[in-house]
């Protein structure tokens, strides 16, 4: 997945473990929108700070924070941060 570069095929891979355990511990939905969602949303708008400022900026994140629905870059284009 990581070397054919198929984002799609790695979020369903990755979040399919997610899913699973949310089925069988519903309290953990919040725990998950917390590691992910929440997180990415926040980092999204960080993002967006750090382009706005000269320089080169590195950024070090988990690859499931740049794949699947809430996305760091779903929520980017939402903000019109990307296209």
């Amino acid at each position: 997945l990581f070397i054919q570069a198929d984002d799609q095929a790695f979020a369903d891979f990755y979040f399919k473990d997610f899913e699973d355990e949310i089925k069988k511990h519903p309290v953990y939905k919040d725990y998950f929108d917390a590691l992910l969602s929440r997180r990415n949303k926040d980092w999204a708008l960080k993002i967006a700070d750090y382009l706005d400022e000269p320089g080169v900026t590195f950024i070090f994140a988990g690859c499931a924070h740049f794949v699947g629905d809430d996305s760091v870059f779903d929520y980017m284009q939402q903000n019109g941060i990307l296209k």
